[in-house]
């Protein structure tokens, strides 16, 4: 823990809102490189420290262990979501591979920040009723948060997803016809209108979607709550590591990508992936 947060940057570099009041600070997210901090899983280094002011979004965790740590969890045999409770702990989840994440916090009444972070995979929109529970929920903690904290003191960044866009497509998809690129834009789009809806403003992305194959790479979220600062610990690439865009500049980035990954793919004789079951 005393290692994340040695990574805290100052606070004179971090840009103003027009969402937040003068002198709330943003959530900050440094990139941090898995091998500089531990071989270890996050969550046991903080087990072993004796930390237990922590909540554990563990994505393959029994439903029923999840909800005994009020974490709102629904699940169908394609996809996922965990949502955290609304508190003052640190949040940790890992294993974000094609799944995305959402932190969002602010200052109590009294002076506390408090948070939640979600681990959800963007397959559950291809379920209906998946999709409704994931988004009733979601409005409902946004709106949780938005009764118990001050305005001017929110704030909100989306996270993880995968952009790989020559990667075998899956049947539990969004749509199987669709490049893991599209479906990480929907999803990205979809969760942040739901925050705009709720809380007057959109969620900014950081530190952008993975570009390797499903097993070669990952992003681990730390959120330490406190601090407003999200630590992601990456094995393999981001597309836009260590800097932020907004929801509109995600088409671009794309593009990009597909450009990119098209001329990579030519040189390497690769197609175009495949449906898989």
């Amino acid at each position: 823990m005393e290692r994340l947060r040695a990574f805290k940057q100052p606070s004179e570099n971090l840009p103003h809102l027009d969402h937040l009041e003068n002198g709330q600070e943003p959530i900050f997210c440094t990139v941090e490189d898995r091998e500089r901090l531990s071989r270890e899983t996050i969550e046991y280094g903080f087990r072993k420290t004796g930390e237990t002011n922590y909540t554990f979004l563990n994505y393959e965790a029994p439903t029923k262990q999840l909800r005994e740590g009020n974490v709102l969890v629904e699940s169908d045999q394609n996809a996922r979501y965990l949502i955290s409770p609304i508190d003052a702990t640190w949040k940790i989840s890992q294993e974000y591979f094609n799944c995305q994440g959402l932190v969002v916090s602010g200052m109590t009444h009294e002076g506390t920040r408090v948070g939640f972070m979600t681990h959800h995979n963007p397959h559950l929109l291809g379920s209906k009723s998946l999709a409704s529970s994931f988004f009733a929920d979601l409005e409902g903690q946004l709106t949780a948060l938005r009764s118990q904290t001050k305005e001017g003191t929110i704030d909100a960044v989306i996270f993880g997803g995968d952009a790989f866009t020559t990667a075998p497509r899956s049947k539990k998809a969004i749509d199987p016809t669709l490049d893991n690129a599209d479906e990480y834009r929907i999803a990205a789009e979809t969760v942040a209108q739901t925050t705009e809806k709720i809380l007057g403003f959109t969620p900014r992305i950081t530190e952008g979607p993975r570009i390797l194959p499903h097993h070669e790479g990952m992003q681990t979220a730390v959120f330490d709550t406190e601090h407003n600062h999200l630590h992601i610990i990456v094995t393999g690439a981001s597309k836009n590591s260590g800097s932020e865009i907004t929801i509109e500049e995600v088409p671009q980035m794309l593009e990009e990508l597909r450009e990119m990954e098209l001329e990579q793919n030519k040189r390497k004789g690769v197609k175009p992936g495949k449906i898989i079951n």
